[in-house]
């Protein structure tokens, strides 16, 4: 019986990272990636093939910041389920510095922050793992958006 309710919390602990498909909105001016930085985000979910207009908007922006705390937010729930993840992605110093960056700037965005003391945030900051699973999870629900806002100009994000 009691593995069964392990189990169970696990299969919904898994269904709640992957379940959400709409993207947490955030504040115009709460916007902090650089246009480079934005990039980086957007070949990191999307991989290096994406297609990328030569200027990104304000909104392209946004859309990157909003994509990566999906990814940090659903990677740090991701640390219940673990050992069914075990490919953390490999991050480059600058997508590391960016990470922490947006964690410390947009924390209260993030779900996990609710009920949580400041020494707990801290160390969730410094040890942060990015899993390719929720990276893979986030480009299959947004390519498609990203793909015609390339091809129209227009966001549809």
């Amino acid at each position: 019986m009691k593995a069964l309710i392990s189990l169970t919390f696990v299969l919904v602990s898994f269904s709640s990272v992957f379940g959400q498909t709409k993207l947490k909105k955030i504040p115009n001016y709460d916007v902090v990636l650089s246009e480079s930085e934005a990039k980086d985000v957007l070949c990191l979910i999307f991989g290096d093939a994406v297609s990328l207009p030569s200027k990104l908007s304000d909104l392209d922006r946004k859309f990157s910041q909003e994509i990566l705390l999906e990814l940090i937010d659903k990677s740090i729930s991701m640390g219940i389920i673990e050992a069914l993840a075990k490919d953390a992605l490999s991050l480059t110093p600058s997508m590391k510095k960016i990470t922490i960056a947006i964690l410390g700037e947009s924390i209260k965005h993030l779900y996990w922050y609710n009920n949580k003391s400041k020494e707990e945030i801290l160390n969730s900051i410094s040890n942060v793992k990015l899993y390719r699973t929720v990276a893979n999870q986030i480009a299959l629900n947004w390519k498609s958006a990203w793909e015609v806002r390339v091809q129209s100009g227009t966001p549809i994000y």
